[in-house]
């Protein structure tokens, strides 16, 4: 089962996968933020009316349409639009000024900004008033995403746009862009096709058994590895997603009490608050993903604790550990994840033999394009 779930995902965009569980799900409850709770038909309505937005701003397939926003159910919604569109959603570090934004612009080709909750936005108009005038700039037409706006609000729109957005999106089509500097330099563009996204959901599902009956909360407020491996998996998973907001992340007695209170069975964090919350809280969670840093031993638990490794161009995690608390002393980076393939090589591509240090050099369905 676990193979045929992999078989079909990989097979798929990910605009077909969201179809499937719309179809298949339509009222479960899938996300929650800032006391609103989202079905998966919730979902396909307002993602349906921001899509006719962008379409109407002029996106199409292709185009480059960039997300701005600490992680919120408005984000979510719009990255469903765009990918209804079959357009490519660039997404980018809502710590941006105003300049950095226009210099990514110009790396990625940002034609359209969909701006949220922007750490360095103080006035709106000045802000993009500024991005505007930029002389690198290539944003033409900017989309208001703030948590102020609630798209449910606007539902009644839907029945005139059932069944629009009907363009053919394949698996080895680009689904989103990601920005990666590695830790110094400018950010570099990093395209990553649908079959990259649908093979990590397919592998949530076989090895993490995330399903409907599961429920992560997300903790980081941004970064690409946050928002694909904490948004974008499980819901194409099937599981349910909680968002904090930017107060609630900072408080591990409230992040550990909203465990508790809501059911939450999984978490994916960085590595120093993973190891907090679980050195400092009993929680009856199924598993604690980490990753960005070196893992060191915690407190027992039944938890599974999951130590995640790769680099953002293998769609965030080529590599993943369950650990085991008896006998782990230094945590590894684990075996592959499916349909992945990973060998120590020199610099000329020889295979180094067991136990010599080398060059890591990954391949399969995960990889950018």
């Amino acid at each position: 089962q676990g193979e045929e779930v992999i078989a079909t995902y990989v097979s798929c965009s990910f605009k077909e996968i969201l179809k499937m569980k719309q179809k298949n799900d339509s009222d479960v409850k899938v996300l929650s933020h800032l006391n609103n709770d989202y079905t998966w038909e919730d979902l396909e309505k307002c993602s349906q009316i921001v899509a006719k937005d962008l379409f109407d701003m002029g996106v199409k397939k292709g185009s480059h349409v960039g997300i701005c926003s600490a992680n919120s159910a408005n984000w979510i919604i719009t990255f469903l639009a765009v990918q209804k569109l079959g357009a490519i959603a660039c997404l980018l570090n809502f710590n941006y000024n105003e300049k950095e934004i226009a210099d990514v612009s110009e790396v990625g080709d940002i034609t359209h900004f969909c701006y949220g909750d922007i750490a360095t936005m103080k006035d709106k108009e000045e802000f993009i008033s500024n991005i505007k005038a930029a002389s690198n700039s290539k944003i033409t037409d900017f989309y208001d995403i703030r948590s102020s706006i609630v798209f449910k609000e606007r539902i009644c729109e839907y029945d005139s746009l059932e069944g629009l957005f009907d363009v053919k999106v394949e698996s080895d089509d680009a689904c989103v862009m990601i920005y990666t500097s590695g830790s110094t330099g400018k950010p570099k563009g990093v395209v990553i096709n649908h079959r990259a996204v649908t093979a990590c959901a397919a592998w949530y599902i076989r090895d993490l058994k995330l399903d409907v009956t599961r429920k992560e909360l997300h903790h980081p407020s941004f970064s690409f590895d946050a928002s694909t491996m904490d948004i974008i998996y499980p819901l194409a998973a099937g599981g349910a997603v909680h968002i904090l907001s930017e107060e609630q992340r900072k408080d591990i007695g409230f992040i550990t009490e909203y465990i508790k209170n809501n059911g939450i069975t999984g978490m994916n964090l960085s590595t120093a608050m993973g190891m907090a919350i679980l050195n400092n809280a009993e929680l009856a969670l199924d598993f604690v993903m980490m990753g960005g840093e070196k893992m060191l031993p915690v407190r027992k638990t039944d938890t599974r604790i999951i130590n995640g490794y790769g680099p953002t161009e293998f769609t965030v995690c080529s590599c993943y550990h369950i650990v085991n608390q008896d006998t782990d002393v230094d945590i590894p980076i684990g075996r592959p994840v499916p349909n992945s393939y990973s060998v120590i090589c020199d610099s000329y591509g020889n295979l180094m033999p067991a136990g010599i240090a080398g060059e890591l050099c990954l391949a399969g369905d995960q990889i950018s394009d």
